[in-house]
Order: C-alpha cells, then sequence, then structure tokens
C-alpha cells in the first residue's frame, strides 16, 4: 500500500473504513511514518481486539477508494489485517514524582511523565 500523497498525522477516517475507526476508541491517531507504513494509535476507551486463545482479533479495515500509488496509475488499494498480540508485552514502569514539601496553601501536583512502558497508551 502506498500513502497516494497522504502524508504524516492524519483523520484515521481518511485512510481506514468508519467501522474500524469506530474500534480505535475517541481521538485516535494515524500517522504515516514512510510511504508504506501506517502507525495507529489508539484514542481513549478503544474497544479493538487482539487475537488470543478465547477470542478472535478485529479487522484493520482500510477505507474504500482512499489509498493508491502516489501517481495515481494504479487501482486503490483494499484489504485488511488481523490484529497480532505481540511477541513480548511491555512491562510499565510507574514513575510518580511529587513535591518533597507541600504547604497548606498549595495544591498537591502528581507528575507521571517519567512513567514508561505504556506502549503508546496515553
Amino acid at each position: 500500500v502506498e500513502t497516494g500523497g497522504l502524508t504524516g498525522l492524519l483523520d484515521c477516517g481518511r485512510t481506514l473504513a468508519v467501522d474500524t475507526v469506530s474500534l480505535l476508541g475517541r481521538g485516535p491517531e494515524c500517522t504515516w511514518v514512510s510511504p508504506q507504513v501506517l502507525r495507529i494509535s489508539t484514542g481513549v476507551d478503544p474497544t479493538v481486539r487482539v487475537r488470543s486463545e478465547s477470542s478472535a482479533a478485529d479487522k484493520i479495515i482500510l477505507r474504500q477508494n482512499a489509498l493508491r500509488a502516489a501517481g495515481n496509475n494504479s487501482y486503490y488499494s483494499s484489504g485488511f489485517v488481523l490484529l497480532e498480540a505481540p511477541a513480548a508485552l511491555l512491562q510499565p514502569t510507574a514513575v510518580i514524582n511529587i513535591p518533597s514539601f507541600v504547604s497548606l496553601c498549595d495544591n498537591l501536583v502528581l507528575r507521571g511523565a517519567d512513567s514508561t512502558g505504556s506502549g503508546g497508551r496515553p
């Protein structure tokens, strides 16, 4: 699949079928990282499922008549992929930064920005 001129961060609905986008949660992000690689980051409350021993995987389906070669000299791409779980799951590590002192008049602010292993999840 070539991007057909689409580049960078874009609305997932420009590339993926409506049913697929609805599985990705609120505010998913799709990014063309190269002419052949589309990175999909789920939004809030995704319902998309990967294949497991007890369930079938959801399909990630291309939107019809949306993608073709950049020169528009080919038929539109079509198809889908089934989601597979990664071979090795990332183990998250929570790091909470807190101030050493908070007065009675200050708000307590906890920051988790240094945490790792989210696998792209917010």
